[in-house]
């Protein structure tokens, strides 16, 4: 299942799509800020991307040709709301992936940047945050899965406190620890243009 369209270099606000994409700039001695794209100034503590997943199935296809026709976004968006639409009427557990960006790590160098003030471009060439995107894959065995389901008790947003109370929650970190050095573009979706 995707969420996010990784050609993406405008914003539609009416578009539960593009609202499930969202950003942090993390502020933690301050106050942390909610955007639509890419943070186009200093986050002091990083900034934090975030994508919503699609919780309202059609019922009948484990995937669609897209991998997104066979899902959509409950009636309120990412966020709220039920799964109204006739033709997606089964909820689904909600997925939502975070990522935490070590940004200030690059302030001495932000100069350098094609665009300073926000210097970040995503590997797809995309300096907006318009075309971030998530890829699911499930890999979980049917038992476990099963069992994290069927004792969750949590709403269909996300509240957390059931999982940790039940021990179900589960936290990958991952570090990059090294530079990959393009001299090339690898990509149809690289162009950096806006």
């Amino acid at each position: 299942m995707l969420s996010g369209d990784p050609t993406l270099r405008t914003y539609d606000k009416s578009s539960f799509a593009q609202q499930a994409v969202t950003f942090l700039c993390l502020d933690f001695e301050g106050t942390t800020s909610h955007h639509d794209e890419i943070p186009n100034k200093v986050c002091p503590s990083g900034i934090r991307s975030q994508i919503n997943f699609p919780s309202c199935w059609n019922g009948k296809d484990a995937d669609s040709s897209d991998h997104k026709s066979h899902v959509a976004f409950p009636s309120g968006g990412p966020d709220s709301g039920k799964c109204e639409d006739p033709e997606y009427p089964e909820t689904v557990p909600r997925i939502f992936i975070e990522h935490y960006w070590a940004t200030g790590d690059f302030t001495d160098v932000a100069g350098e940047a094609k665009n300073p003030t926000q210097p970040f471009v995503f590997s797809n060439g995309d300096p907006t945050g318009y075309g971030y995107h998530g890829d699911f894959v499930n890999g979980w065995k049917p038992e476990t899965l099963k069992k994290v389901v069927d004792e969750c008790n949590c709403n269909p947003y996300g509240t957390l406190s059931p999982f940790f109370a039940l021990g179900n929650m589960l936290l990958i970190t991952v570090q990059v620890t090294h530079n990959v050095a393009q001299t090339k573009e690898s990509s149809r979706y690289n162009p950096t243009t806006t």
